[in-house]
């Protein structure tokens, strides 16, 4: 599990620390408070050996990538400041990623353009490190001239043993946000449900937010649904978003026993029916409630779905729950910490947490 994560110069946040972490994780604040920010940071850390994470998420925020836009990852957009990651896990493992411009490299790049010399190499973007304990793992990245993402250095067969421990173990990191959607992993995965017979728990689990959900199928890289109001079975996606969410989140949970599993979630109530808040709530902490191996981070805008989770999870495992409210103050994030049951009372004088 993670416990704590460090983050320095990335994006809008300077210096932040947020320790604390327990099976459900929530971050709340407004527009521009960061929260997005810190799930990319979880991601990037957990992406251990995939030292373009930074790329994909700058995608998810519609930036395209290319050289002049790299400055969009550092605090700023001041490239001399290093970004940096450092995750602690339950076992004290150490992950720290760091996210650099090498300067030699930079200037002959520029040197080159200015100078109108091809190099076969690429256009160089930036210098991604890892390191645990006092292994280490360092890649130069690069966009070539079809705008192929390549980088150099680092050949698999030279994975340290920390790696491995942390490969091993965190089997997987899931971001699930209104950018990523990829239906066709979706369809691989309800696959997988009904090759090992749970097909049953994942149609009771739809039917909680959608009771005339008969059955479900997928066809190439489409997912169908048989509803009692219709003649036929239908995308999913055509009745409407909340569904498409739901199964998005319940798809891994039915699947989390391989492996340790962390799950991002990015405004969790987005799509989602307000009489439905506490139903998904129950889902998520019903298919988690006795399994260790699964770690959930989640935004929200919504005081009413943070207060049907709380609910919810007060009468299961109320003790393991942390809520993290961001507060913007000029450069720094201040982070206020809630446990359930200070959530609970905070609530109830009818204070605003967020």
């Amino acid at each position: 599990m993670i416990k704590s994560i460090v983050i320095k110069n990335y994006r809008g946040i300077k210096d932040l620390e947020i320790d604390n972490f327990k099976k459900y994780n929530f971050f709340i604040g407004d527009n521009g408070s960061k929260k997005t920010t810190i799930l990319e940071s979880i991601g990037i850390s957990l992406s251990v050996l995939n030292f373009t994470s930074p790329l994909t998420y700058m995608l998810n925020r519609q930036i395209k990538v290319k050289n002049e836009n790299i400055s969009s990852l550092f605090f700023n957009s001041d490239i001399k400041n290093k970004v940096e990651f450092i995750l602690k896990t339950d076992n004290i493992l150490k992950l720290r990623t760091s996210i650099s411009i090498d300067s030699i490299l930079s200037e002959f790049q520029e040197y080159s353009s200015d100078n109108q010399i091809d190099t076969e190499i690429g256009r160089y973007l930036y210098t991604m490190k890892k390191k645990i304990e006092e292994e280490s793992i360092q890649n130069n990245i690069y966009l070539n001239k079809k705008n192929q993402i390549f980088f150099k250095n680092f050949k698999g067969e030279e994975i340290p043993k920390n790696f491995q421990k942390i490969i091993k173990k965190y089997k997987g990191c899931l971001h699930i946000s209104d950018s990523f959607k990829d239906m066709r992993e979706a369809t691989k995965q309800i696959d997988k449900i009904i090759k090992s017979r749970k097909k049953e728990l994942l149609l009771k689990c739809l039917r909680t937010i959608d009771k005339d959900i008969i059955d479900i199928q997928t066809n190439d890289e489409e997912i169908f649904v048989e509803k009692d109001i219709f003649k036929e079975f239908v995308p999913v996606s055509s009745i409407g978003d909340g569904i498409v969410l739901a199964l998005e989140i319940i798809i891994p949970l039915i699947l989390s026993e391989e492996g340790f599993k962390v799950i991002l979630i990015d405004e969790i109530e987005r799509g989602i029916y307000y009489k439905n808040y506490r139903k998904l709530s129950e889902i998520i902490i019903e298919l988690c409630k006795d399994n260790q191996n699964i770690q959930l981070f989640i935004t929200t805008h919504s005081k009413e779905f943070l207060e049907a989770f709380n609910e919810t999870l007060l009468e299961i495992e109320k003790d393991n729950f942390s809520l993290f409210s961001l507060r913007n103050k000029k450069e720094k994030l201040d982070v206020v910490h809630y446990t359930s049951e200070e959530l609970k009372d905070t609530l109830e004088t009818g204070w605003d947490p967020r």
